[in-house]
């Protein structure tokens, strides 16, 4: 790893943390967001463990107005699987329902496993498990799976542990 990945990492620690002693809720995260401007650029460094951190980071920072719309650009342009999969946790992290839909287009069995398991957490943050069960079989069986209560019943108690 780089320095530029080790401080980015650092900062993306800092905002997702919790732990908030001694200051008010969301000031270390919102410091961190206050970096944007910095942090922006790194998702198309060259180096793709400092753009997969970048993702990671400026997720973190709820700065949902000017990140998502730099993880959407990266997603179109990125190729790396490591960085996709950061990515497009990072676009649910923000959005939910953007990541599911972002979601929908990788969960082919053509594309790499780590992309297809962001894939998989994105559509269950967004509650539809449903959905990923009826890509998965058409996927690995060709089979279109009609959904009734039943099935619908037992996606919900699963997704709901």
């Amino acid at each position: 790893m780089s320095r530029t990945a080790d401080v980015l990492g650092l900062l993306g620690g800092m905002a997702e943390s919790r732990d908030e002693h001694g200051v008010a809720p969301a000031t270390v995260r919102e410091t961190v967001a206050e970096q944007l401007p910095l942090l922006l650029p790194l998702l198309a460094a060259g180096e793709p463990d400092i753009r997969r951190t970048a993702a990671w980071v400026v997720s973190h920072t709820r700065a949902t107005s000017r990140a998502l719309p730099a993880l959407d650009l990266r997603w179109d342009g990125e190729s790396e699987p490591p960085v996709r999969a950061e990515v497009l946790a990072g676009i649910a992290r923000l959005d939910p329902q953007s990541g599911a839909a972002v979601a929908t287009t990788v969960l082919d069995p053509f594309q790499p496993a780590e992309v297809r398991m962001a894939a998989v957490f994105a559509s269950l943050d967004a509650d539809a498990a449903v959905r990923v069960f009826q890509v998965l079989i058409r996927a690995e069986t060709g089979v279109v799976l009609t959904v009734g209560r039943p099935l619908l019943d037992w996606a919900e108690r699963g997704t709901q542990r």
